[in-house]
């Protein structure tokens, strides 16, 4: 079993945001150099990506043990299923990867500090969850607003204590 004070991060993409999980793992690991780095890949990438040259561990959909993978693929468009991965994912890290500690992080998140005190937070907390505003937005009729800000997501970190 991976250490409790092992960083763990994962990141969902599809292959034409290889840059943006690129981008994300090089500035995590800058701040946490022996960090694991996971991004599930929801399409294919034979010819496209050298699994061996990233800097991190690409998982691809069929790992993940899902049900029915092709109808639940065909229900979504990329940002909507990568969103629908995310569950699926974690589980599989957690329990598959026997990983005790993970952070979820948008591909599209640049790194700039250690994340030390939100690890720590986990000696207390089975999960973290930190919205992308703490205030709301007027209501002044412009983009964005408090429901497009619902839409796209938060930072998940989880801890195996929690059950799937």
């Amino acid at each position: 079993m991976i250490s409790k004070n092992k960083y763990n991060i994962c990141t969902i993409i599809a292959k034409n945001y290889i840059s943006f999980a690129r981008t994300l793992c090089n500035s995590f690991i800058k701040y946490h150099p022996d960090a694991n780095c996971y991004v599930l890949i929801i399409d294919d990438i034979e010819g496209y990506i050298e699994p061996v040259k990233e800097n991190f561990e690409i998982i691809k959909i069929n790992e993940l043990g899902i049900k029915n993978l092709r109808d639940f693929c065909f229900k979504y468009n990329n940002v909507e299923l990568s969103t629908a991965f995310k569950p699926y994912l974690l589980q599989y890290l957690l329990n598959k990867k026997s990983i005790d500690r993970i952070f979820y992080l948008d591909p599209d998140i640049l790194v700039t500090n250690p994340i030390k005190s939100l690890h720590e937070q986990l000696d207390q907390y089975d999960i973290l969850l930190t919205p992308h505003i703490n205030k709301d937005y007027p209501d002044d009729g412009l983009l964005p607003n408090d429901s497009i800000i619902m839409k796209h997501g938060i930072l998940m970190v989880i801890n195996k204590m929690m059950k799937f």
